[in-house]
């Protein structure tokens, strides 16, 4: 039986793919594991690099996709092979700090929860470490709201029971959208009942120019993904597990978001169009979004004066100073993009 089964989806990741695998092969751990790698039709040497791999390291499993299918399709395909305990993911371009799969599998077997989670750091492209949660003390609840804040991000910190993986809405089909992660993770805090927090860092992000959060930062294309986010989180929400002040602060979240990206748009020195009409139906799914917040969510999209009010209204003068600051620098690097360009 195998105990953790560590998925890794795989695309165009040859400079960091060796550190990564090598962060978990020479791990030392009283667990049976294994690896499932998921080729999602990489263009460089991700795949031969894998394959190479594989003759020396007997529990790597290889998945190739023919054709790109996104990181949620990858995760889900590989989740499917699987038949461990648990599950964990990891990225390629990311790494396992030494100890953390025996210190996981000991987890597991001391309190027997459905999701352990676990802390993390991120590499920026300046080379400074950012911490992730900053989890301060270990504790164990089955209150799904005191720890909510720890899966609105990241799947890769979480230790997730199998049985909880299964015919899961996230990953049966492509979505394009940015938030893959969210989704993933608000399904799976949906269906777990119990959860155990682990403080210690155990897992390390490197943030470089071809990361996905690196292409995908403009306002208009956060904007258009809310929602693509926003509709399968609604079938999410009715597929029998429902819980409606979980799904309320997910809302409340992706509301600030859009106000915030709204603002960037609005005062950005290139702006593009944005479809406001299916973000807007998007919203309207929700029994929660009262005819109050839509109409905050219209004004602030479509309109400077509301955009700048709302924001500072329902979240003050830092948040503001924040977005004023991100869109001053944003133009900047706008204007010298097209300066160079000309």
């Amino acid at each position: 039986m195998t105990d953790i089964s560590i998925i890794i989806p795989v695309y165009n990741a040859q400079s960091f793919l060796l550190q990564c695998l090598n962060s978990i092969f020479k791990q030392e751990t009283s667990a049976n594991i294994e690896v499932i790698a998921i080729d999602d039709a990489s263009t460089d040497d991700s795949l031969l690099m894998l394959k190479n791999y594989r003759r020396k390291e007997s529990r790597l499993k290889i998945i190739e996709h023919k054709e790109n299918k996104r990181a949620a399709v990858a995760r889900t395909n590989g989740m499917k092979l699987s038949t461990a305990t648990y599950i964990m993911h990891v990225d390629a371009d990311d790494y396992l700090i030494d100890g953390a799969i025996e210190k996981l599998y000991k987890k597991s077997k001391e309190f027997d929860v459905d999701v352990i989670i676990y802390d993390y750091v991120l590499n920026n492209l300046n080379g400074k470490k950012q911490t992730g949660f900053a989890i301060r003390k270990a504790f164990q609840t089955e209150d799904k709201q005191k720890v909510q804040k720890y899966f609105y991000q990241n799947s890769a910190t979480k230790l997730v029971k199998n049985y909880l993986t299964k015919k899961m809405i996230v990953g049966t089909e492509t979505i394009n959208s940015t938030a893959e992660d969210l989704l993933y993770c608000t399904e799976i805090l949906l269906r777990a009942k119990s959860f155990y927090v682990h403080p210690e860092v155990l897992y390390v992000g490197n943030i470089h120019e071809n990361s996905l959060t690196q292409k995908s930062s403009s306002p208009e294309i956060m904007l258009e993904n809310r929602a693509v986010l926003l509709k399968t989180l609604n079938n999410i929400s009715y597929n029998g597990i429902k819980n409606m002040e979980v799904i309320n602060n997910i809302l409340t979240r992706l509301e600030k978001q859009v106000l915030g990206h709204s603002f960037l748009k609005l005062f950005s020195i290139i702006q593009k169009p944005v479809n406001s009409t299916e973000l807007i139906s998007s919203f309207k799914l929700f029994p929660q979004m009262d005819e109050k917040r839509i109409r905050r969510i219209e004004l602030s999209i479509n309109s400077r004066r509301f955009s700048f009010y709302y924001n500072i209204k329902l979240y003050g003068v830092y948040h503001l100073l924040n977005l004023v600051k991100v869109t001053i620098f944003r133009n900047i690097n706008l204007a010298k993009h097209k300066y160079n360009n000309l």
